[in-house]
């Protein structure tokens, strides 16, 4: 056998190792890939599916619900793609499709939410930003319409200001049904506050004009109180006044 034979065998086996490592990396990074990638899409899936099922039914309309169903739906036609045999996912997909098959006569089953302190104003802004920060990454990847991404992402921004508007109606309210028309009437200004700042008050008008009726309210049974304050004030003033005066006469008749 000679040298130069030897020295091609060696490089040859050199070359056999080289490439078996690098077909083994590679299989194994297609591996890791294939697994972030489902979980990935596995948790995106859970995500919006928590969104859409726990959200207030006050701010979904049946187009995005149905818009929330079909980018779902996509995220476990992929993860299937990749776990054929998942049971869960095969269940929901079932669920989403006859959903999404009843279109426009699809009924919200998110149940309407009463907001009585900040904690619970804060939780479902939390969510409406979660779900904008959702639909806007769909949209920037493609796995949504231009327009109806446009329309759904202006709905959530319109929902998290009348998000406030109904935390302000209801505690203005509580303060009015408390007795205490100052503290309603600062509520219900921070809420006509809150819609002229908005560039587009299209969407609040009528809401505009209802809290601008409950702030002229207000006023009124504020202008109330400090009247009947202010009266008793001037009563009490005289009866003091008035026993003063007998209490002078008293003392001029004993001196």
């Amino acid at each position: 056998m000679s040298s130069a034979f030897i020295i091609a065998l060696v490089i040859g086996g050199i070359f056999a190792l080289l490439l078996v490592g690098y077909l083994s990396n590679q299989h194994e990074k297609n591996k890791l890939e294939r697994a972030r990638r489902r979980s990935t899409l596995a948790e995106r899936q859970a995500r919006l599916a928590s969104l859409s099922d726990t959200l207030p039914g006050q701010y979904l309309n049946v187009s995005l619900k149905q818009g929330l169903h079909e980018l779902e739906l996509g995220f476990i036609k992929e993860f299937l793609k990749e776990v054929p045999d998942d049971k869960k996912m095969r269940t929901r997909e079932e669920a989403l499709r006859e959903r999404i098959a009843e279109g426009a006569a699809y009924e919200l089953a998110n149940t309407t939410v009463a907001l009585h302190s900040e904690e619970q104003v804060k939780e479902v802004r939390f969510q409406l930003e979660s779900l904008y920060a959702q639909l806007r990454r769909a949209h920037q990847e493609g796995l949504l319409p231009a327009e109806n991404a446009r329309q759904w992402l202006s709905h959530l921004q319109d929902q998290l200001v009348n998000l406030y508007l109904d935390y302000f109606h209801t505690a203005g309210q509580n303060h009015l049904q408390r007795g205490l028309p100052r503290q309603a009437r600062l509520v219900f200004e921070r809420a006509v506050g809150l819609i002229k700042r908005q560039k587009n008050l299209q969407p609040f008008k009528e809401r505009l004009q209802g809290f601008q009726a409950l702030l002229e309210k207000t006023n009124r049974i504020v202008m109330e109180h400090d009247q009947k304050a202010s009266a008793q004030a001037s009563e009490l003033s005289e009866s003091m006044t008035g026993d003063d005066e007998d209490l002078w006469k008293k003392k001029q008749m004993y001196d």
